[in-house]
């Protein structure tokens, strides 16, 4: 059995009413609170007893009277202190969690139970803390006055990067993922006739609404749609040399799937309704950016591009008959 005490990696002071607490992040993400600090901010310790304060919170949390409404729904590990390390320093604390909780069960206690001074001094206390971070989540607190958001900002997008993308070099031999019924729906939208003709001449906006609605719309899409193209190995002539789902993981496939799906039926209800479309993309897929609006009817259309080429092929492809049991790709 490991049992290593953890370490702390970033430090903070979170000022809550007048009260100051220590917060630390631990190496594996998990906030802290020092438990001293949380004692005294919940004024579980009398000023003048404050020099021989020790451990007074566990007590408190552990009174038969409270437990009902502290303990309900919950596990008692969650009430628990924990030990780790801050430069070579022990510190005892609790999870960051824990106050607003403690907070939420007194303030159920006094609405239930008649409860003894110092009880009622801390529930009162609790009503006030609660207000502090109403509005802010005590772990978004916790992880600005650590000055931790930047880093679990870069932690997430290394974690859905590893979620999504194969390793470098590493390029999938999945089958067509996107299908002509896509790219006829998104021509139903413009009211653009899905036709060899058309494809030659007009659509260059189809691969560019392709990044904009499917591939942007995973995880951190544009972080992840950059990093693929500056993966894929370019041809000569400056194309890729490799359809860019070719990058995703399974997991990765199957998110961009379901969102390819997903705009198909909205494509489908909003008939030949631009605006009414992007309304529906933004609000199904829940984007806080504008989908871009493209005037097709403007376009030059006297250039043929990759796209072009690729999705006029496309049509004269024919349909590959699906052996017994083989996945739809």
């Amino acid at each position: 059995m490991n049992t290593k005490i953890k370490e702390a990696k970033y430090k903070g002071e979170l000022g809550l009413v007048g009260n100051k607490i220590d917060c630390y992040v631990l190496e594996d993400g998990e906030r802290f609170l020092s438990g001293k600090e949380m004692q005294d901010a919940l004024k579980i310790v009398e000023k003048e007893s404050r020099k021989k304060r020790g451990p007074r919170l566990k007590y408190f949390l552990a009174q038969k009277s409270l437990e009902p409404f502290l303990y309900k729904g919950k596990e008692r590990s969650h009430f628990e202190p924990n030990t780790f390390y801050y430069k070579g320093v022990k510190i005892n604390g609790y999870k960051a969690t824990l106050l607003p909780d403690i907070c939420l069960g007194m303030l159920e206690a006094r609405r239930n139970i008649r409860l003894l001074p110092r009880q009622s001094i801390v529930a009162n206390q609790c009503e006030i803390l609660l207000g502090a971070f109403a509005k802010v989540g005590i772990i978004a607190l916790v992880d600005e006055a650590t000055g931790y958001q930047y880093e679990r900002e870069r932690f997430e997008l290394n974690r859905i990067f590893k979620l999504l993308i194969l390793e470098d070099g590493i390029f999938s031999e999945v089958k067509r993922m996107f299908p002509l019924g896509f790219y006829r729906d998104l021509f139903g939208v413009y009211d653009v006739d899905f036709t060899a003709k058309n494809i030659r001449k007009s659509p260059r906006f189809i691969g560019f609404l392709t990044n904009e609605l499917i591939y942007k719309n995973l995880p951190e899409g544009s972080f992840i749609l950059a990093k693929i193209k500056a993966r894929t190995p370019k041809t000569k002539g400056g194309y890729p040399k490799y359809k860019q789902y070719r990058s995703l993981t399974k997991i990765g496939r199957e998110a961009l799937k379901e969102i390819i799906n997903t705009v198909r039926t909205l494509a489908w209800v909003s008939g030949k309704d631009r605006n009414k479309f992007r309304r529906l993309v933004k609000e199904r897929l829940k984007l806080e950016r504008e989908l871009p609006y493209i005037d097709i009817e403007a376009m030059d259309v006297s250039k043929e591009t990759k796209v072009d080429k690729l999705l006029g092929a496309l049509l004269k492809t024919p349909v590959e008959k699906k052996k017994k049991g083989e996945e739809d790709k």
